[in-house]
């Protein structure tokens, strides 16, 4: 899969933390198009980034599609049940809730930022997908190039796919990313695909409570997940100014 584009640096993934740094619930952050892209905005212009995800809501897809999946008051997954057939599809799945938020999130901030900051769009990863849904992986495989399509429509220059610890468990059937990829080859954009990535491109989330270690240095680098949301944010501006 591709590689993390050279010229970023350091890519932190900091959903949850740019929602606790404007003091946003949960609930605000991720159903509020206005309060969610306004607190992405602030992040970017706290920290620098040169890329920011329009969400982490990994299991988005699922709800769309009806799969119940339970949260705490931060948003982590703590559960989940599988969706009921039929599933939407095609236009009916893009305007679903909450879906069709987080979209519309990356379709705001893209304009916003134009060239100067990459929007990512993320997607959860095909382990997690199948733990909610009832498709195979020939279905799959599609929902994935209509998910590309959307994000990169939308402006995203990035997508990332990523799987969470608790949906993305057990042993489902293979299913391939090529259509996501000739997807996002036709648009110009690049894929990430966190469980594919070689380890030293992966900074470990335990890592940043850590002082900023010169190693990683040289190197596009991604972290492993979500960064923690009560990491203090003079500590991830330390990592960054180390490896941005």
């Amino acid at each position: 899969m591709t590689a993390p584009p050279h010229d970023i640096g350091f890519l932190p993934i900091v959903y949850r933390l740019a929602g606790r740094l404007e003091q946003l619930t949960w609930e605000e952050l991720s159903d509020d198009v206005t309060s969610s892209t306004f607190a992405l905005r602030s992040a970017q212009q706290l920290f620098g980034l040169p890329v920011v995800v329009s969400h982490f809501r990994l299991g988005v897809e699922g709800e769309a599609c009806g799969a119940r999946v339970e949260r705490d008051s931060t948003g982590s997954i703590t559960g989940s049940g599988t969706a009921t057939a039929p599933l939407p599809a095609g236009q009916d799945l893009l305007d679903a809730t909450p879906l069709a938020q987080v979209l519309e999130v990356t379709a705001r901030l893209s304009t916003e930022f134009r060239d100067d900051v990459a929007v990512a769009g993320v997607l959860s990863g095909p382990r997690s997908l199948q733990s909610v849904l009832p498709v195979d992986a020939a279905e799959l495989t599609q929902l994935y190039a209509v998910l590309a399509r959307a994000y990169l429509e939308r402006g995203a220059r990035l997508l990332i796919v990523a799987e969470d610890p608790v949906l993305g468990v057990g042993s489902q059937q293979d299913v391939s990313l090529n259509p996501l990829l000739n997807v996002a080859g036709y648009f110009g954009a690049q894929v990430i695909v966190l469980d594919e990535l070689p380890r030293d491109q992966v900074l470990p989330l335990d890592e940043l409570a850590r002082e900023p270690n010169r190693s990683w240095r040289g190197r596009p680098v991604v972290t492993d997940g979500e960064v923690p949301q009560d990491l203090p944010a003079e500590h991830l501006s330390a990592w960054l100014k180390e490896l941005s």
